[in-house]
């Protein structure tokens, strides 16, 4: 079984922050809540894909795991 980690951090620039306290008027602490939020989600959505209960039910991507499983 493969585990994915995501990270905790995005290195992307986010354009809601801006430095000079200046913007659309979403403070970080928001922003801060909204991308953990995010992360969270993703992560619950992504666990739930690779479970073994969505590999028994999904076929393409079962396909996938015992294809890579006989190649090793």
């Amino acid at each position: 079984m493969c585990i994915i980690l995501l990270p905790d951090k995005m290195e992307e620039d986010n354009p809601a922050v801006v430095e000079d306290g200046q913007g659309d008027g979403v403070s970080p602490k928001k922003v801060c809540y909204r991308k953990r939020q995010l992360y969270k989600t993703i992560r619950k959505q992504m666990e739930f894909y690779f479970s073994d209960a969505n590999l028994t039910k999904d076929r393409f991507l079962g396909n996938l795991i015992r294809e890579d499983q006989c190649e090793y």
